[in-house]
């Protein structure tokens, strides 16, 4: 009798190491404990807070501030002000934002994918 219990604890002993062993969870915890660790080490600052802000909303507001100074810049160089031209730029402002939404896009997934990697996936 006391034989099969050493038995069944050795059994239930082996079964615990091979689950631990197996824990795809030890990995993720670990990279989150990292991570949780710098970040509490830095520093509240506006570039802080701006590297937060994912890239596509920071490429939507650069893109609308070029598209605007384009709009400018070409109002003052072309000097017409007929219909098509105010027509016109509305549309090179929308045309910029929306730019400057799909590269912001493409940094953000860029750097997905690179985290994900650097996890080992």
């Amino acid at each position: 009798m006391n034989n099969q219990a050493d038995e069944r604890e050795r059994i239930k002993r082996i079964r615990e190491q091979q689950i631990r062993a197996r824990d795809p969870g030890k990995r993720e915890r670990a990279f989150q404990q990292n991570a949780s660790a710098r970040y509490h080490k830095e520093e509240l600052t506006a570039r802080s807070i701006l590297r937060d802000i994912p890239t596509r909303w920071t490429g939507m507001f650069v893109g609308g501030i070029f598209g605007v100074v384009v709009v400018i810049v070409l109002g003052r160089l072309i000097g017409v002000d007929t219909v098509w031209c105010s027509a016109v730029k509305p549309i090179v402002v929308i045309v910029c934002i929306l730019m400057g939404r799909a590269l912001g896009a493409v940094i953000d997934w860029r750097d997905e994918e690179h985290d994900a990697i650097m996890r080992g996936r």
